[in-house]
């Protein structure tokens, strides 16, 4: 993965609090038609949906929440096919999704 991070000041209205947005793009969660030669419930499948999750969850907690921002902005698709899953699929996916950047 590729991490930038840049900083910039903004005025601080006295006895207000400050504030920041960290923008994030591209954090893309494997779903279960990602790979073809990993089925949905397959072994395989649940391997690499927990590698690529602990990889976006440590990238979130050393380099996103030091920064202490007020708002988290997702930019970009987060699934591949999510658009196509019932909503059961949806759900356990936005459980998940939590999971990985938690609030």
């Amino acid at each position: 993965g590729v991490f930038w991070v840049s900083r910039c000041s903004w005025p601080v209205e006295e006895g207000s609090a400050p504030g920041g947005v960290v923008v994030m793009a591209d954090m893309q969660l494997s779903d279960f038609k990602s790979y073809a030669f990993a089925p949905q419930g397959s072994l395989l499948l649940l391997l690499i949906e927990h590698l690529n999750d602990t990889f976006l969850r440590r990238a979130f907690r050393f380099v996103v929440r030091p920064l202490n921002a007020a708002a988290h902005v997702y930019a970009g698709d987060l699934f591949d096919h999510l658009r196509e899953a019932d909503n059961a699929t949806r759900l356990m996916y936005k459980q998940r999704f939590q999971r990985v950047f938690p609030a």
